[in-house]
């Protein structure tokens, strides 16, 4: 229980510096951006932002126990989503945002209304890209 807790609060604090980082995102240069979206992925992966980019899927979802691994996916999804739109689209980084978001839907016990939103924007924007 005390675990699970954990966890949640994580997920809780990690979506409060999300939240921050894309309403101070309006008008800023990338390069401003960049460290802060960098100290995301430390804070909350405990990785450097680059860490999980070359992994495949199947890498990604071993390199996190069981009990975390679809908080810390989820994460990764939204990281690499706000990577993905932070100066040129990134479409390899779109598509693994996607992926991950598709394999935390599937694999959840709760069901996201934001999560199914995403997947759809992110599919929007490869359709239009």
């Amino acid at each position: 229980m005390i675990h699970r807790d954990y966890i949640m609060r994580l997920l809780q604090l990690f979506f409060e510096a999300l939240a921050k980082f894309i309403r101070n995102k309006e008008g800023k240069d990338p390069e401003i951006l960049r460290p802060e979206l960098e100290d995301l992925y430390k804070t909350y992966l405990k990785v450097p932002w680059d860490y999980y980019k070359d992994l495949t899927m199947e890498q990604i979802i071993n390199s996190f126990d069981e009990d975390e691994r679809l908080v810390k996916m989820e994460i990764v999804a939204e990281l690499f989503y706000q990577d993905a739109l932070l100066e040129d689209i990134d479409i390899v980084l779109l598509k693994k945002a996607r992926d991950i978001l598709k394999y935390v839907d599937l694999n959840s016990d709760t069901f996201s209304f934001d999560r199914q939103r995403k997947v759809s924007e992110i599919e929007d924007i490869l359709q239009n890209y």
